[in-house]
């Protein structure tokens, strides 16, 4: 699950998908002229997504995105869980091309 602006969860990758898997999000801003996108992954053990069921998995910030009013960024975010349980996420502005990468190894 991703955790967007004001606290709102989204699933990506439902539980017992199986593995290898992709799936792909679009995102966007909240204010204009937002610079950063900071988005929560979460490993939710539950089917209430409540506090005490999920767990952070990672933290992804994209920074240096150009001024644009809100909800004009088109930020496309790709989750692929890959055989060995590790997760890889990639986000890109599609203006700028700035993007940012992450892995997180299936043990972390």
């Amino acid at each position: 699950m991703l955790e967007e602006a004001e606290s709102c969860l989204c699933p990506i990758i439902p539980k017992y998908t199986p593995i290898p898997s992709r799936r792909m999000h679009n995102f966007t801003t909240s204010v204009d002229n937002q610079e950063t996108l900071c988005l929560c992954v979460y490993e939710v053990d539950e089917d209430t997504p409540s506090d005490p069921g999920r767990t952070l998995v990672a933290k992804v910030v994209l920074e240096d995105i150009p001024p644009m009013a809100k909800g004009e960024a088109q930020i496309i975010g790709t989750f692929h869980i890959r055989r060995d349980g590790s997760l890889h996420i990639h986000l890109v502005e599609k203006t700028s091309e700035k993007s940012v990468d992450i892995s997180i190894d299936a043990s972390s």
